[in-house]
């Protein structure tokens, strides 16, 4: 593997195992990704969340999970015990999930939970940890740190409770973040903000992202690479600046379903599927 190489997977299953049987989440998944934005995006259900938490082995013991390799910056995770998979979570790979309102303890301060974070992972004094996290609030652009170091997770907004979250989570100095639809509660130009800051963040800090969605348009505005999943499985990977040039029918029926902010002159397209889809390979 490279030496540029963040990430490398290869062949990731992942099984969930019920009272029906079991259920074929993730199927034979394969990329790599360095230093860079990867845009991961497909319908509810098609394994893109999934995917991300079975790389930081976050999923219940339900899950089954086997790969030929999970490898981060050149150590193999796969194989590694959840004692050793402790020291990989926060300081080499975080994850930002979805809703903040379920993330954050609800009888807690932000500002001690994101202390709490930096202590983790660091032999500091609590003094030192509060200063780093006043430092971090500043750095997601959050006005008046000190005031909202003290308030209580329900009285922030979803746009300053994601914030906090990616403060959280990048606090520990990652070399990777994976973002799980950090946007998607969020009007259009919280939404703007919100890419504002990780862009630079990352771009600064010399990061990978893993940016979950299911807004296309989003995606290949902000991404370097897009990767389109459907029932598990990858079905293409593209450049960003390139989705909107794609002839994959699942891509191409997923764009057509957008709505146009000047309007369609005829009624959005039902996507059409077809197992042919999940029959063929794909590599990347």
């Amino acid at each position: 593997m490279g030496a540029d190489i963040l990430l490398n997977i290869k062949n990731l299953n992942v099984v969930f195992t019920g009272p029906k049987g079991d259920f074929h989440a993730v199927k034979d998944i394969c990329f790599s990704m360095g230093k860079q934005k990867i845009g991961i995006v497909g319908e509810s259900g098609s394994g893109k969340t999934v995917t991300g938490r079975a790389i930081l082995k976050l999923l219940p013991a339900s899950a089954r999970i086997s790969a030929d390799a999970i490898e981060f910056n050149g150590q193999d995770i796969l194989n590694k015990s959840e004692k050793e998979m402790r020291g990989i979570r926060g300081k080499g790979i975080t994850m930002v999930m979805q809703d903040p309102r379920y993330s954050l303890n609800p009888i807690r301060t932000v500002g001690r939970q994101i202390a709490e974070s930096y202590l983790a992972h660091r032999n500091v004094s609590g003094k030192e940890a509060v200063r780093h996290t006043l430092e971090m609030l500043e750095a997601v652009r959050i006005r008046k740190p000190e005031r909202v170091y003290g308030l209580y997770p329900h009285e922030v907004s979803g746009g300053m409770g994601q914030r906090i979250m990616i403060a959280m989570m990048l606090i520990p100095e990652p070399a990777l973040l994976i973002a799980d639809e950090p946007t998607s509660a969020l009007d259009v130009t919280v939404q703007l903000q919100l890419l504002a800051i990780l862009d630079d963040l990352v771009t600064r800090r010399g990061m990978g992202l893993i940016f979950i969605s299911h807004d296309l348009e989003l995606v290949s505005s902000f991404c370097d690479r897009v990767i389109i999943m459907y029932a598990g499985r990858i079905m293409e990977v593209c450049e960003a600046k390139d989705l909107h040039q794609s002839r994959h029918p699942y891509t191409r029926g997923l764009l057509n379903c957008l709505p146009r902010i000047t309007g369609n002159a005829d009624l959005l397209p039902t996507l059409k599927r077809d197992d042919a889809w999940l029959k063929a390979s794909f590599s990347y």
